[in-house]
């Protein structure tokens, strides 16, 4: 298991839809256990990747994403890039 934080621009319905649209791009079934304005979670026979996206304290409008994933490492790291 490994977790990721970050801090974007992007509002949370944004990073949701983003994050939907890759995660679900990748072959080996990723299925969305659960979705909110704010939260994904997303599950695979292999693994699975855990999204929530809250206000950053801190000036500005900015987002603080945490993510969890197990046996999805590269698949984060390059959602994350992607940002």
């Amino acid at each position: 298991m490994a977790r990721y934080t970050a801090i974007t621009k992007l509002p949370a319905s944004s990073v949701i839809e983003k994050a939907t649209k890759h995660f679900g791009m990748l072959s080996g079934g990723m299925m969305v256990k659960s979705k909110t304005d704010n939260s994904l979670c997303l599950e695979s026979p292999d693994g699975y990747v855990t999204i929530s996206v809250c206000r950053s304290e801190g000036k500005g409008k900015r987002n603080q994403l945490d993510i969890e994933t197990s046996q999805f490492d590269s698949q984060v790291r390059e959602f994350l890039a992607s940002l």
